[in-house]
Order: structure tokens, then C-alpha cells, then sequence
């Protein structure tokens, strides 16, 4: 009887076991991915009574991936009850990777902390709470960083946050370092890069941005390209809000060589796409035309010791002439012939 009872347990487990797989595939479908995750859990639990300390922390790692991947499929709909769900998803996740900080090397820790950093930024972005999500991309940020990696995706997206909050001037840097991590790898590899291949479960701002470039349908031979692509756009519209239209033509312009070296069927998984390119860059080349000429201001110029006026383009700091110092040809005149009386009315000087 008791030979037998290990058995009777094993078999209790792997029925347990095919259950709750059943299940889990039931919410799958259903779309009940919250349900979903707590129940990949109960299977996580039942299956780590066996596992060695290396299994049993890849299986964790599994899971979490699996729980982000969730996260993504929930803010892909939209939807407010979907954004809910995946932001309590996503909070339980965290918890779950702080509490086992521990057990997984400092790579694998500051991985999986950046992944979730971006699918908290990604929900709060989409709820409209752009100082949460600038929070958590930075801290992703902050991860990557650790991990040796040029962050292109997470630089676009703070962009992409900032932009919407107005702050175009930091917009524009994190747009330049995008570029700038671009330009590093085509250069040559400098270690693992998450732009090139991203880590499973990701969900990139980009994904939803008209800012930044969609990469998930793109081999990854073309996705610094496109990273590229999308960096040029970002920078070009954040110099269009500061007023630089001569630089954001030129990225503009940039942008549009490069998504002409891709090839068609690739071209077309990219945003932006061609058409809004040139939407872009022709409302720029309107707006340039539109744009007025620098204003004039008087500026006083000496003639024969008298003030006369001269029209010259006002400085950047807006200085010209002072005030009440503008004179009429006729009021000139005046001045000029009352040095001359004074001049030639001085007694010559006896030596």
C-alpha cells in the first residue's frame, strides 16, 4: 500500500497538471488572460516541487515573459476594462520578480525589470497618464543602461511621452540619442542591443506611437533601419515645434532615403510610412513659405556727428535701436546744420 501511494500522488498531479493546461487554453481563447496568468501560476506551483535551482528559475523566467506577453495582447484592444486588467496584470508580475530579486543573476533581473518597465509605461501612456509612464520608461531606461545595451526604442519612446507633454526640447535630446545609438551599432556590434532583438513579451511605445516605428513585423536585418527611420522622424517633428524647419526638412529627408532602401514588402510594415512622409514634409516645405521674414527695427548709424536711421533685421535677443532715438530726414537735416554753425563759430586757437 504505501509502494503504491507515490504513484497514486503522481498520477493526482499530472491530472491536476492536464487540467489546469485545459484551462489555461480555455482562457486563452476566451480572452481572459488575467484568469489566464493565475492559473499558469497554480501550474508553476505544481510543477517546481521537482525542478533543481536552474530549472526552477527558468521556469519562473518563463512565466514572467508569459505574463508580459499577456500585458501586450491586453493594451493591443484598447479598451479601458483590457488597460485595467493588463495594469493589474503587470503589477503582479512585478511583485512577483521583486520577491524572487534574489534567485536570478543581476542580467536576468535587470531584464526582465526593463520589460516591465515598458508595459507599465506602455498602459499608463495609453491611459493617459504621461508622468507615470515617463516614470517607469525611465527606469527601464536606467535597466537597459545597466545591461550594457544602446536603447533605442526606450529613447523614442520617452520622446514620443515628452512630445505629448509638451516638453519638445527633452523630446528632441532623447530623439538625438536614439540617433546617435543608430549610427553606433551600423558602425559596428558594441554589445546586445534591444532594438536589434527585442526581448520576448516587450510592449514598445512604439507599437502604438505615430512617432516611432512599428518592429515586430520586420526581419531583423531591416530593423535598425527602420529604428532609424523612426528616430529621423521623431527628431524632425520635435525641431518642427521648436521652429528649426531648415534641420527638421533635412530629417525629414533623411528618413525618406532610408525607407527607400528597404525593400517594398518590408517598407510597408514601417511607420511612417511613405505617404505620411510626405504629407510630412510637404506641410513643412508649406509652412516654411508661410513663415514671416524677420522684423526690421532702426538701428542709429553717426553722420557728421548727427543721428541719422538705418533699417537692419532685428538680433535673436530683439536689440536695435533705443527708444525715441528714431529721426526724420527733416529732423537730421536740423542736427547737421546745427554742428556746422557750432563748428565753425569756435575762435580759432592761438598758438
Amino acid at each position: 500500500m504505501d509502494a503504491t501511494a507515490p504513484a497514486e500522488t503522481e498520477a493526482t498531479e499530472s491530472s491536476d497538471l492536464d487540467k489546469i493546461r485545459g484551462e489555461v487554453l480555455a482562457l486563452e481563447s476566451k480572452g481572459d488572460l488575467v484568469e489566464a496568468f493565475s492559473k499558469r501560476f497554480a501550474q508553476f506551483t505544481l510543477e517546481m516541487t521537482n525542478d533543481s535551482p536552474d530549472a526552477l528559475q527558468e521556469r519562473k523566467r518563463e512565466l514572467l515573459l508569459t505574463g508580459n506577453s499577456y500585458v501586450v495582447r491586453l493594451t493591443e484592444t484598447g479598451l479601458p476594462k483590457d488597460l485595467t486588467g493588463a495594469l493589474k496584470l503587470v503589477m503582479r508580475i512585478e511583485n512577483l520578480l521583486m520577491a524572487s530579486a534574489s534567485t536570478f543573476p543581476k542580467a536576468v533581473f535587470h531584464e526582465l525589470e526593463s520589460i516591465i518597465c515598458a508595459n507599465f509605461s506602455c498602459v499608463y501612456r495609453l491611459q493617459n497618464q504621461l508622468r507615470c509612464a515617463l516614470s517607469f520608461a525611465e527606469r527601464g531606461l536606467a535597466a537597459e543602461t545597466k545591461l550594457g545595451r544602446r536603447p533605442i526604442g526606450t529613447h523614442l519612446n520617452i520622446c514620443a511621452i515628452l512630445s505629448e507633454m509638451h516638453q519638445h526640447n527633452r523630446a528632441a535630446h532623447h530623439a538625438h540619442k536614439a540617433l546617435q545609438n543608430c549610427r553606433a551599432i551600423a558602425q559596428g556590434p558594441s554589445g546586445p542591443d534591444n532594438a536589434v532583438a527585442s526581448p520576448r513579451g516587450t510592449a514598445p511605445a512604439e507599437e502604438t506611437s505615430r512617432r516611432a516605428s512599428v518592429v515586430r513585423d520586420i526581419d531583423d536585418e531591416y530593423r535598425l533601419v527602420a529604428l532609424q527611420i523612426a528616430a529621423h522622424y521623431s527628431f524632425a517633428a520635435q525641431m518642427e515645434h521648436s521652429r528649426s524647419l531648415q534641420k527638421a526638412l533635412q530629417h525629414y529627408e533623411d528618413a525618406r532615403a532610408l525607407l527607400r532602401m528597404l525593400p517594398e514588402e518590408t517598407a510597408a510594415h514601417v511607420s511612417p510610412n511613405a505617404q505620411e512622409l510626405e504629407r510630412a514634409i510637404a506641410d513643412l516645405v508649406i509652412k516654411a513659405r508661410a513663415q514671416p521674414r524677420p522684423p526690421t527695427k532702426p538701428m542709429p548709424t553717426k553722420i557728421f556727428g548727427a543721428t541719422s536711421t538705418a533699417l537692419v533685421p532685428a538680433t535673436s535677443s530683439g536689440r536695435g535701436a533705443r527708444p525715441g532715438r528714431r529721426l526724420t530726414e527733416k529732423s537730421a537735416d536740423k542736427k547737421i546744420a546745427r554742428f556746422k554753425r557750432v563748428y565753425h563759430s569756435k575762435p580759432a586757437k592761438v598758438e
